[in-house]
């Protein structure tokens, strides 16, 4: 909801506390589901 009304440049966190890079992330999912093929 909060994304909604947000229209500034600025990255929003709208999680844990801690930032982490979409290229992160997808690493991470990549690793703990076993995927295998490529991103």
């Amino acid at each position: 909801l909060a994304a909604e009304r947000y229209n500034k440049l600025e990255p929003v966190n709208l999680g844990a506390g801690f930032e982490i890079s979409i290229k992160d992330l997808v690493a991470l999912i990549v690793r703990i589901t076993g995927f295998k093929g490529t991103v």
